[in-house]
């Protein structure tokens, strides 16, 4: 459903300093866009958001940009793109321009990797494990994992399998978390792909 991606690095400088944010403007330019949306409220990206050409903006500085409050910051996405659907069609709802995400056949995954009818996900893996900057505090200390799987054990694992998910470069959580971890626990670190990871969550009972 996406005709072209733009990768702009470097994305603080000007966009007189920058032949990625220049590669936009001009595409723009040759063919006008009929609606921008700008998801981001951050200042280094309104130089570029002021040159496209299009016939709509919306989103920052043109208007109000994503503003979570005390919502999440998905719904706050949704409702600028839907102001700025809403300039190309009358009443537009969210509904035909949600994206659907099909995950793989689960019977299939199921046989592959031997999983029981009933199973609970636990998803310890974060982008900011371990970071030195301030996000780091996104990500929940392994000795809480430790403890929480140890609970889903004594309380769930006559009814459910517990089974641990995450990508391959989350391993190093992964290699904490075995070490304590009850012989219970299902690990599938880097074991999935990305459309068998969405057809595990489909089909868990709690994740």
């Amino acid at each position: 459903r996406i005709n072209k991606v733009y990768s702009i690095t470097h994305n603080k400088i000007p966009v007189f300093l920058s032949s990625d944010k220049k590669a936009v403007i001009s595409d723009s330019k040759k063919e006008p866009y009929d609606l921008v949306i700008n998801l981001e409220n951050h200042r280094k990206f309104f130089s570029l958001m002021k040159q496209i050409h299009s016939t709509h903006k919306v989103g920052a500085p043109f208007t109000e940009g994503p503003v979570e409050q005390n919502g999440h910051a998905v719904e706050a996405m949704m409702k600028v793109t839907l102001g700025g659907l809403a300039k190309l069609i009358p009443n537009a709802g969210p509904g035909p321009y949600l994206p659907t995400i099909v995950g793989s056949e689960f019977q299939t995954l199921k046989e592959k990797l031997s999983l029981s009818e009933k199973f609970i996900l636990l998803h310890p893996g974060n982008s900011h494990f371990a970071s030195k900057d301030h996000r780091s505090y996104r990500a929940w200390p392994i000795n809480y994992w430790q403890q929480l799987a140890r609970l889903a054990v004594d309380e769930f694992s006559t009814q459910y399998s517990i089974i641990i998910i995450g990508s391959e470069n989350e391993k190093p959580i992964f290699d904490a978390l075995e070490k304590d971890l009850p012989p219970d626990v299902v690990t599938l670190c880097g074991e999935t792909n990305l459309v068998e990871l969405i057809a595990l969550i489909s089909n868990t009972r709690l994740l």
